[in-house]
């Protein structure tokens, strides 16, 4: 008998069908998020740096008929020269999507294991049961804001040291609470952990860039450490799909020998390398952003009934009402969050993810919150 694609594919599947962003009218329930005021979505809403919408307002035709550069070589220059290594310390990537997927194929094969902290980022969980990994799960817990502290961090490298345990994933800051790790014990799980670890960062361009690159540093000595990021989130460029990862120059060696040759576009580079150049608007744009989440955490903590976790450093943090079932009762008002009742690591607990909007948006939020 003949294999087909549904044979072959069966028991496979594609968890971010469940997670994606509703962006368009469903055509069966005829839902419109645009219906909504959306604090569902994990991106700034303001305009990315002039400097990129200038490349894009000026390009070429040759921009859209060339291959482009299969090494990126300009791009890898100028994430370099933003936070001081080397370019051979850097493999691009279409997102960090595209690296969260090419991984677990590099380090897992069938009955090896990943270390995943929860909650955190359900792409880590997707991408090791496609490779037919097994997950160790390490909870924070809610007593204590879900916080990634020393315990936690004892409990990950122990894990790490089970058999054909190959991979320990971090996110910090931590999708979906915010909360930071600290460098030191992000430097005592890579040093005391037998597996590789990958350090999702796409949200640090939210911290004071003194703090993020010092843990960039770890990776100029430890080969057995990869760190995400992208221009995604405080950089406003999700659409053109730019990420990287940093890592001994060792390390990026063996990745680039399994990356796709044209996943970054001439256009997404292009962009990209304006964007990175622009730190004044990068700055702008994070205080702004850090501005009004605190001014979100002040309003919101003075209204009975909610619980806010707290220690975001983010655009993002969860909430819930002790009584009330939040999602439904702010999509009743209008209010579109995240869904987070039954995440992993969540379960039954009512939580959704909040996205910082901009000062009017945040005020619709509130006035909504006010009125459970």
């Amino acid at each position: 008998m003949s294999k087909t694609i549904s044979t072959l594919i069966s028991q496979k599947t594609n968890f971010w069908l469940d997670h994606q962003p509703v962006r368009y009218v469903n055509k069966e329930t005829k839902f419109d998020p645009n219906n909504f005021v959306r604090f569902d979505l994990g991106e700034w809403i303001s305009t990315c740096s002039p400097k990129a919408k200038e490349v894009f307002q000026n390009l070429k035709a040759s921009d859209l008929q060339e291959y482009p550069d299969p090494n990126a070589t300009e791009l890898k220059n100028a994430i370099a020269d933003r936070f001081g290594i080397s370019p051979e310390m850097i493999t691009p990537s279409s997102g960090t999507d595209e690296l969260i997927d090419t991984l677990p194929r590099l380090l897992l094969s069938e009955g090896d294991r990943a270390v995943i902290i929860r909650p955190t980022f359900f792409r880590f969980g997707e991408a090791t049961s496609r490779e037919g990994g097994g997950i160790i799960k390490v909870d924070t817990n809610l007593e204590n804001h879900f916080e990634f502290d020393e315990s936690i961090a004892r409990q990950v490298i122990k894990q790490s040291h089970q058999p054909k345990t190959n991979i320990v994933w971090l996110c910090n800051p931590n999708n979906p609470t915010g909360q930071i790790i600290s460098s030191e014990l992000i430097e005592w799980v890579i040093t005391e952990s037998k597996a590789f670890v990958i350090v999702d960062e796409v949200f640090s361009g939210l911290l004071d860039p003194t703090s993020t690159n010092k843990t960039l540093e770890l990776a100029k000595t430890h080969q057995n450490v990869l760190f995400l990021r992208s221009l995604s989130k405080v950089d406003g460029l999700s659409a053109i799909r730019i990420g990287w990862g940093i890592g001994h120059p060792k390390t990026i060696e063996l990745i680039e020998k399994w990356r796709l040759p044209f996943s970054t576009s001439t256009l997404a580079q292009k962009i990209a390398i304006a964007a990175l150049q622009d730190t004044k608007h990068t700055a702008h744009v994070r205080n702004l952003i850090t501005e009004e989440r605190k001014f979100l955490e002040e309003q919101i903590n003075q209204i009975p009934g909610l619980e806010l976790i707290t220690g975001s450093q983010a655009n993002i943090f969860l909430l819930r009402h002790q009584q009330k079932d939040l999602f439904q009762q702010l999509f009743q008002r209008g209010i579109l969050v995240a869904d987070f009742r039954q995440a992993d690591g969540l379960e039954n607990m009512g939580f959704v993810r909040i996205t910082v909007q901009d000062r009017n948006k945040n005020l619709q939020l509130l006035s909504a919150l006010q009125q459970l």
